[in-house]
């Protein structure tokens, strides 16, 4: 309901390569597992400047000698004493990211489309690519040239040229799924990356959409 996607592992010697193919928002970790505690991995992850902005939170049992003060001392964002709530859980997940995603959106929304910027976008194809290897998914990538931007603008005003660029921006949106990449590559420049989907099915999807772009009517003034 929350709309999180949660990976999970038995094994801490495999933290540091399921870290590396998946890139969470947020790492789970127990004070006490086998092989390596969470407070270990916690201080590993804080002396690495890639996870600096991955929040951390660390499950512990409130029975302990001041578990939430080492929890932060090993430099989490959070602590939570077991037995665990999930809605306490939750709750404490969203608070954690929220400031986050607001910081990133201010910073990686680009205003004319309201699609993801450039520098947004390169961190999730890397991301989508990085999925598909780990679990052996088609991707697909796509990248859009809008032809004749200039001239309709200048024949035509920079209003119309911007309402080309939000609904070819909004068609695609809609066209695709929530976590496909869709973003202002530069300019007339649009990019498109589909996890799970192969070429043949990407190339299809998009000359559909392009027929029904090539059918609107953008109007200025008379």
């Amino acid at each position: 309901p929350t709309n999180m996607d949660l990976t999970t592992l038995d094994d801490p010697r495999r933290f540091w390569e399921t870290l590396e193919a998946v890139r969470p928002d947020v790492v789970l970790l127990d004070m006490h597992m086998p092989h390596y505690s969470g407070l270990e991995l916690c201080r590993v992850i804080r002396s690495d400047e890639r996870w600096t902005r991955m929040t951390v939170i660390i499950l512990g049992d409130r029975l302990e000698s001041a578990p939430s003060h080492l929890a932060h001392v090993a430099g989490a964002d959070d602590f939570l004493a077991k037995p665990i709530v999930g809605s306490d859980l939750v709750t404490r997940i969203i608070n954690q990211l929220e400031p986050i995603r607001v910081s990133e959106g201010r910073a990686g929304t680009d205003a004319l489309t309201g699609v993801p910027t450039r520098k947004r976008c390169e961190v999730a194809l890397e991301r989508l690519i990085r999925l598909g290897t780990h679990y052996r998914q088609p991707r697909s990538i796509a990248a859009i040239d809008v032809d004749e931007v200039r001239a309709v603008t200048e024949a035509c005003g920079y209003a119309v040229g911007d309402a080309v660029l939000r609904r070819l921006s909004r068609l695609l949106r809609a066209g695709f799924r929530v976590e496909d990449v869709i973003g202002r590559w530069s300019g007339e420049k649009v990019v498109v990356g589909a996890y799970g989907m192969e070429k043949d099915d990407c190339v299809r999807r998009l000359n559909e959409l392009l027929r029904t772009f090539q059918a609107d009517a953008f109007r200025a003034g008379e």
